[in-house]
């Protein structure tokens, strides 16, 4: 039997694996900090002259109320975000942080309804578990009572275990 029609094939299933493992295994190349600016910021490299970076105090640290604490990052150090086919609008000055508008912080912290006094009644509920109920958007929790967990087991005076958790709310519901 001839062994070159499976050696041949052999032998380069193992070079090739080799090399493969190779070029995902290996660190890649360490490119000049230049080339990695320039890559970053196209179009921008001739304007650099132009760009001028604002003067930041060096007395005395930044004070959590002073509004350069919490400065926008300079017009070089933005990453360009843009989708293909859309060009990046060029910064020339420096940038001010400004503060979000009310319809956004509605929407991020949306304004909390009080509840109201007296007697509340509560339709269709959900009984969470043992000590928290839930009706639409609003859950109560009854004071003075821990909670157990659904699937929590206790052991029975007899011996054996029952799914106490389980029966707590149950009860709850009933």
């Amino acid at each position: 039997m001839k062994l070159r029609p499976f050696l041949v094939p052999a032998l380069l299933l193992t070079v090739s694996g080799g090399v493969v493992a190779w070029l995902l295994l290996a660190e890649p190349p360490e490119a000049p900090e230049s080339q990695i600016a320039e890559a970053l910021r196209p179009g921008l490299a001739e304007t650099t002259d132009v760009i001028s970076e604002p003067e930041i105090p060096t007395e005395g640290k930044l004070s959590s109320d002073d509004p350069a604490a919490t400065a926008a990052p300079l017009p070089v150090d933005i990453r360009n975000v843009s989708p293909d086919g859309v060009s990046a609008p060029q910064v020339s000055g420096g940038l001010k942080r400004i503060e979000p508008s009310k319809r956004f912080q509605e929407l991020v912290n949306p304004p909390v309804e009080p509840v109201p006094d007296g007697p509340l009644e509560l339709i269709r509920v959900q009984v969470l578990d043992g000590g928290r109920i839930k009706s639409k958007k609003l859950v109560v929790t009854l004071a003075h009572i821990e909670p157990m967990k659904i699937d929590e087991t206790c052991i029975a005076q007899q011996g054996g275990v029952w799914p106490c958790g389980t029966r707590a709310r149950t009860f709850c519901a009933a």
